[in-house]
């Protein structure tokens, strides 16, 4: 298990908060309108070239998350809030923490959505 990871988590709240982010990046994430769940997802320019990618996560019961790597996080806001425009949508830090592992997961915990060899992810107040 790996607890030091330089990603930022932010929630994303509102009622328009999935719809915003499906507009935006490449995968579809209708699948976490109905539960739990997280997807690989990454925003491109209008042209077509990567900016940043990201895990966006709907744990039980709780607000989207996205989980991006530290040196992406805030080019990426900052694009992400130009977009938002009128969308009740907001973005703010999360005090979560990530924990990603191999082997047996936790209760609660997600399977890395890239491939089974990369283990799992969990979301917690504290760290594992």
């Amino acid at each position: 298990m790996t607890q030091d990871s330089p990603r930022t988590i932010w929630s994303l709240t509102g009622k328009d908060a999935l719809s915003f982010l499906q507009g935006l990046v490449t995968n579809d994430l209708r699948p976490l309108e109905t539960g739990p769940g997280i997807v690989w997802a990454a925003l491109l320019t209008p042209q077509g070239k990567y900016l940043a990618d990201f895990f966006v996560v709907r744990q039980a019961g709780g607000d989207l998350l996205v989980d991006i790597a530290a040196q992406l996080a805030a080019d990426t806001l900052r694009r992400l809030t130009l977009y938002r425009l009128r969308a009740d949508a907001r973005i703010t830090p999360s005090e979560l923490h990530l924990t990603r592992g191999l082997g047996a997961m936790p209760d609660g915990a997600l399977p890395d959505p890239r491939h089974p060899a990369l283990g799992w992810r969990f979301y917690s107040a504290a760290p594992l």
